[in-house]
């Protein structure tokens, strides 16, 4: 968490805020940052564009601190399972393309066999109409 250089005496803070920063544009890479605000000190949470991954938008609210860190970690473990299952589609995607690619190009190779067979198959019939030509 990159957080304010100064030291922080965590037995201090009572409160933990929690802010999406909707107000603010996204950055470059369209990601929106969540910020955490502990008093005066306003530390990045996670990178998340809440609406794009559909993650629970974690209201402006006073949490207690263990209660802010649970929902942190909720939101963070549903992200998780997000990417998880998006990288096993991902996977499954390309397993699908391989498969379609080598069934078209087994297909192919058959029909090229098929068609190379009916020509040897139609000059073996036909050898004496070859042999005079020759």
């Amino acid at each position: 968490m990159g957080c304010h250089k100064g030291k922080i005496d965590i037995h201090k803070i009572k409160k933990v805020i929690i802010v999406p920063h909707r107000e603010r544009p996204p950055d470059s890479d369209g990601k929106r940052k969540v910020f955490v605000t502990i008093k005066r000190l306003r530390c990045t949470v996670a990178p998340s564009n809440a609406k794009a991954a559909q993650l629970p938008v974690i209201q402006p609210e006073l949490f207690n601190l263990n209660e802010s860190v649970r929902k942190l970690r909720q939101t963070l473990q549903t992200l998780w399972n997000k990417i998880a299952r998006l990288k096993k589609e991902r996977e499954v995607f390309r397993k699908t393309v391989f498969k379609v690619r080598r069934l078209r190009r087994v297909a192919s190779n058959n029909l090229s066999r098929h068609k190379i067979h009916k020509i040897i198959k139609s000059m073996l019939q036909n050898r004496p109409l070859f042999e005079k030509f020759q």
